[in-house]
């Protein structure tokens, strides 16, 4: 076999094994994360499921590989005291979001790390689970309007909010709320691109002051 015939061979498959995962509940080596939902990896899981004992896993190591490759199984593996809330509340909000109801507890839920999860993936359930002292402003406001804009003025708190990442997606998703939350000593100068190219209809408010924004900065 030619070198080059080699080379490419072994690159071929040190791709695929990169690609491999391993069953979290007993370190099969598994086609790939693309199949992990397909027939026959869900039959795998399966099995583990018929026998399942909660009691004999280690939930730290595979809480987050549950939410995330057995959500179809939910309803047996689920136990809140022995989840890791922690490190896997993010896969919740993620991969099962629509058993929502059924997980969610915000005394438990890792607010600090998941906000953002939680409007990207859950916006449905925002009556429920909306917060705004719990919330994490600071990581997740940009997703607040860019998700939940139709309860924007649920949500809308100018002294939370976090301008400097989020002032292009308030003008990107809330332009028909400009006047609620138009104010130009605390909009991101460095997005004023969007105000261009989604506030056009209030372009009299802003012109002047973006015209001396682009002196300045």
């Amino acid at each position: 076999m030619e070198r080059a015939t080699q080379v490419g061979n072994f690159a071929r498959l040190k791709s695929e094994r990169e690609k491999m995962v391993r069953c979290p509940l007993c370190g099969k080596l598994l086609l790939s994360v693309l199949t992990l939902h397909d027939k026959e990896a869900q039959n795998h899981f399966a099995k583990h499921f018929q026998n399942w004992d909660p009691n004999l896993v280690d939930w730290k190591k595979v809480s987050v590989e549950l939410a995330r490759y057995c959500n179809r199984f939910f309803d047996v593996w689920w136990d809140p005291d022995q989840f890791d809330w922690r490190n896997a509340s993010w896969t919740l909000a993620t991969y099962v979001y629509e058993e929502f109801p059924k997980w969610w507890d915000p005394e438990q839920f890792n607010w600090e790390d998941a906000s953002f999860h939680l409007t990207g993936f859950c916006s449905e359930y925002f009556d429920i689970w909306w917060d705004p002292d719990e919330y994490n402003w600071q990581k997740a406001s940009a997703s607040l309007p860019r998700c939940c804009s139709e309860y924007f003025s649920t949500w809308w708190d100018p002294g939370k909010f976090d301008w400097e990442d989020g002032s292009c997606a308030l003008a990107t998703y809330c332009p028909h709320y400009f006047r609620v939350w138009w104010n130009p000593e605390k909009f991101n100068p460095h997005h004023a691109w969007a105000l261009r190219l989604y506030c056009q209809d209030y372009k009299n408010e802003w012109s002047k002051v973006v015209k001396l924004w682009s002196i300045l900065i």
